[in-house]
């Protein structure tokens, strides 16, 4: 498929959502726009600190316009609005095919979107993680990504809440058989025996961080947890290595325990990215 992202000045969003979904799904072909960017505008020095830690390759780092495009866009299969003021700006002009509005999935998934280019570096970052996982639910309803098992994710606000996700992924009524500890700060198995009930039911898989390329095997009702205390930076999960890994794990429903949203650092962008692919979020606090 022929696939835009647009924003306002396609100097941060779209630039980097175009980018990311250009390396995750390599078969379809995106581009990005700005309603009202000044055409060949470079991108600040922010959102292209964003490009080189994430590890993503740019159309070219300068902004385009929509408009001095439009006989271009009008031919795309599909059309994802950042807000849904473009969204609906978007079908004024007349584009006959089917528009998205970020906007509306967000509220859906009760995530909250920020235009993240004005702000530091690590929360810029931190914000367009929130894009890129709203996106990931906009193509996966659209058709354009599978759709697979139930993920949840349960989202500790610091470290300190770790223990605390872990026994609310115990405690689901559902009985989800499938624990997956995605990446922690401390993944120690220590941190866990103190829980209220006990974990003795679930086999203990230490696997390898995805940077070595290495994969689980025996997938069953397992915690996995990292055998590494070492935290994989945001540009392990933009690759398809982690969605193969989690559509290897999740043949059945599962709950993921992400990384912590804060440290004492700031704010993990990591935290969105390894629930990328989950269907419902649950921040623990």
């Amino acid at each position: 498929m022929n696939i835009a992202f647009i924003c306002n000045q396609n100097q941060a969003r779209s630039q980097i959502l175009s980018a990311v979904f250009s390396a995750l799904l390599p078969t379809h072909l995106f581009s990005s726009y700005g309603l009202i960017a000044q055409e060949n505008t470079p991108l600040p020095l922010v959102i292209d600190a964003v490009f080189t830690d994430w590890g993503l390759i740019s159309q070219g780092r300068f902004a385009k316009n929509m408009g001095l495009h439009w006989n271009e866009i009008s031919s795309f299969d599909l059309i994802i609005a950042v807000t849904t003021f473009i969204a609906e700006d978007v079908k004024n002009r007349g584009f006959k095919g089917e528009v998205v509005d970020l906007e509306q999935v967000a509220s859906y998934l009760r995530i909250s979107l920020t235009d993240p280019q004005l702000m530091p570096r690590q929360q810029c970052a931190f914000e367009l993680s929130k894009y890129v996982k709203v996106s990931v639910s906009a193509l996966q309803r659209t058709g354009v990504m599978p759709i697979g098992p139930f993920i949840k994710a349960l989202m500790p606000i610091t470290e300190s809440h770790i223990e605390k996700a872990f026994n609310m992924a115990l405690n689901e009524e559902a009985g989800i058989p499938l624990i997956l500890i995605a990446d922690l700060v401390a993944p120690q198995l220590s941190v866990f025996t103190k829980t209220t009930r006990s974990i003795s039911r679930f086999g203990v898989r230490p696997y390898p961080s995805l940077l070595a390329g290495s994969q689980p095997t025996n997938y069953g009702s397992m915690i996995y947890v990292p055998s590494s205390a070492a935290m994989w930076p945001a540009k392990t999960y933009l690759t398809q290595g982690w969605g193969q890994f989690v559509s290897q794990i999740a043949s059945e429903p599962m709950i993921m325990i992400t990384p912590p949203l804060k440290n004492t650092q700031g704010t993990f962008a990591e935290s969105y990215l390894a629930a990328m692919y989950a269907h419902e979020i649950q921040i623990v606090e």
